[in-house]
C-alpha cells in the first residue's frame, strides 16, 4: 500500500503529474491524502507534548519496524536525519538487514562528482569502517544511477515516472515476498506560526518522491507512532518560543532541526556547498548533480522538458504546486 495519494473530481493518482493532467487546468482542486484511514494521527491530540522522551520515542519506533517486519531496508546517506537513525538502531542493538546508499552521476564518474560528497567523503568509508563489528550481520548495498538510467528517462516519461523536477530521483527495486520495508528517514517538522498559534503542516512536496512504492516507512512520520513527530513539533515550538524566532525561514528550521534533533555526523561541508547561489535548483546537490555530471546532451534534454513540456497546453512548469495535507494545532 502506499503512503499517500493525489487525488481529483473522486479519482485517486500516485502520479502528481498525471492529476494535474486529468484536473485540466483545475490544479487548485486536486487534493493530496497522507495516511488513508489513520484515525492514530488525523485525531492525535497535536496540542500537548508527549511525555516519554525523543530518544526513547525513536527506540521504540526502530523496536516497531523490527518486530513487524522480518526484513528492513534502511536508505542512508549518511547526512543528520538518517545517520541519527542509524544510531538509534545501533546503540539499542537493534538489527538492520540492508543498507542502502545511492549515488547519481549522469556521466558514470561516480567517484568524483560533488554532489555525492556525503557518500564519496563519509558515508561509505564510515560504513565500511564499521562493517566488522557493528554491522556484520547486515548487508551494504550502492546504488548508482548513471548514463543508462538518465538517457531512459530525459523525455517525456521523465514527468510520469517522478512527481517533481528533482534529478537526483529515488527509484526503489522491489523485493520478493511482502513482508518487507524501505525505511526512509523523513520527515522534519515544519512549523508555522499565525495569529498566536503555533501549527505542525505536512504538505506532498515533502515526500511526493515515495508516493507510489510499496513498501515504504518514514522513520520519523507514521501513524504507529504520531507521538515521535510531536514531540519534535514541541520540544522545536520551545526553542522558537525562548528565542523569540516567530518570524522564521524554512532554513532557520533546518538549522534547529539539526541542531535539536538530529545526531551531527562528522562530515565537513565544502566550499562549493556553502554559496548562496545554487543555481537552477534550491538544494546545492542538486545543482552540482546537473552541473558535473550531465552532458550537454543531458542538459538540453532536461532544460527543454522542464522549459517546454505541456500538459493541457500549459507549460507543465507554471502547474506544478504543493499540496497541504494536514494543519495540526500545537497549541500557543
Amino acid at each position: 500500500m502506499s503512503i499517500g495519494y493525489w487525488e481529483y473530481a473522486g479519482t485517486r493518482y500516485q502520479n502528481k503529474f498525471r492529476a494535474i493532467e486529468a484536473s485540466r487546468g483545475n490544479i487548485n482542486d486536486i487534493s493530496f491524502t497522507l495516511f488513508e484511514n489513520s484515525p492514530s494521527f488525523t485525531e492525535f491530540n497535536w496540542s500537548i507534548e508527549p511525555q516519554t522522551s525523543l530518544n526513547e520515542l525513536m527506540k521504540q519506533r526502530a523496536l516497531q519496524l523490527r518486530d513487524t517486519y522480518k526484513y528492513i531496508k534502511l536508505f542512508y546517506s549518511g547526512g543528520h536525519d538518517s545517520h541519527t537513525v542509524l544510531n538509534t538502531f545501533l546503540k539499542n542493538n537493534i538489527h538492520i538487514d540492508e543498507i542502502i546508499v545511492y549515488r547519481f552521476a549522469a556521466n558514470n564518474k561516480f567517484e568524483s562528482t560533488l554532489g555525492d560528497y556525503e557518500i564519496l567523503d563519509y558515508t561509505l568509508p564510515y560504513l565500511k569502517s564499521i562493517q566488522n563489528t557493528l554491522l556484520s550481520n547486515t548487508k551494504i548495498t550502492v546504488y548508482d544511477y548513471g548514463y543508462e538510467y538518465y538517457d531512459k528517462y530525459l523525455s517525456e516519461k521523465w514527468f510520469y515516472t517522478k512527481n517533481n523536477f528533482t534529478v537526483r530521483h529515488n527509484y526503489i527495486p522491489k523485493i520478493r515476498g511482502k513482508n518487507f520495508c524501505n525505511i526512509f528517514c523523513s520527515n522534519d517538522p515544519e512549523l508555522v506560526y499565525e495569529n498566536g498559534r503555533w501549527y505542525a503542516d505536512f504538505w506532498d512536496s515533502n515526500i511526493e518522491e515515495l508516493v507510489g512504492f510499496s513498501n515504504i516507512e518514514m522513520f520519523y512520520t507514521t501513524p504507529n507512532l504520531p507521538e515521535l513527530h510531536c514531540k519534535q513539533c514541541h520540544i522545536q515550538k520551545q526553542l522558537m518560543i525562548n528565542n523569540n524566532l516567530f518570524n522564521f525561514t524554512r532554513t532557520d528550521r533546518k538549522r534547529i532541526t539539526r541542531d535539536l534533533l538530529r545526531d551531527n555526523p562528522p562530515v565537513i561541508l565544502k566550499p562549493e556547498l556553502t554559496k548562496q547561489n545554487h543555481g537552477m535548483f534550491d538544494l546545492p546537490k542538486e545543482n552540482l548533480t546537473f552541473k558535473q555530471t550531465f552532458t550537454e546532451g543531458f542538459k538540453d534534454r532536461y532544460k527543454n522538458l522542464v522549459a517546454n513540456y505541456k500538459i493541457n497546453g500549459v507549460p507543465v512548469c507554471r502547474q506544478l504546486i504543493g499540496y497541504n495535507c494536514y494543519k495540526f494545532d500545537i497549541g500557543v
